[in-house]
């Protein structure tokens, strides 16, 4: 699915070059969407050669997986953080990847007929949140029966209220609503 950059001999890759063709490919899907997303179009827009881009990501799909994943940091879970912060952190950065100009394109190509690149936007995007979610709540609640449900009721709740009313979650209300409904007792 996503191929990973192998070391190269010879004149090391820009970053600037990357930051520029990773921008340019999420301007693009936001104004084509995926089926109309062209890289030579990125390519221009990026004011980067093809190659380099074609050298860098084999295929589109693997441009488009790296320009999401480029959007947020890996966000690991720290073993000695507080779980409770590492569970608002993961529902914050949920919270926030579906907002913003991106939200549109990327809940387009989960929902999108290319279930190969869907499957593979949940690997880059969902999956790690989904992970620092499990650990977080396995920290606070333990061996729990409904874990599996309660680490995937936070999201399904942000994303209710966030794409089918319009209202975006706030930091007090994933506190003040979310969370009880998460970490209700048994």
């Amino acid at each position: 699915m996503d191929t990973q950059r192998e070391p190269r001999r010879g004149r090391p890759l820009d970053p600037a070059v990357d930051r520029a063709v990773l921008s340019a490919t999420l301007e693009l899907l936001g104004e084509h969407g995926y089926e109309g997303l062209r890289v030579a179009d990125v390519a221009a827009r990026a004011g980067a050669g093809l190659g380099s881009l074609y050298r860098r990501w084999p295929t589109k799909r693997a441009l488009v997986l790296a320009a999401f994943r480029s959007l947020t940091p890996e966000a690991a879970a720290d073993p000695g953080a507080n779980p409770r912060s590492e569970l608002l952190g993961a529902l914050t950065e949920i919270s926030s990847a579906l907002v913003g100009p991106e939200a549109r394109v990327l809940m387009s190509l989960l929902a999108g007929p290319d279930r190969e690149l869907a499957d593979a936007l949940r690997t880059v995007k969902l999956e790690p949140q989904l992970a620092r979610l499990r650990t977080a709540l396995q920290a606070m609640l333990g061996d729990v029966p409904d874990l599996e449900s309660r680490v995937l009721l936070g999201p399904a709740l942000i994303t209710f209220h966030t794409l089918v009313l319009g209202h975006t979650i706030s930091d007090h209300e994933l506190r003040q609503e979310i969370l009880p409904h998460i970490l209700r007792p048994g």
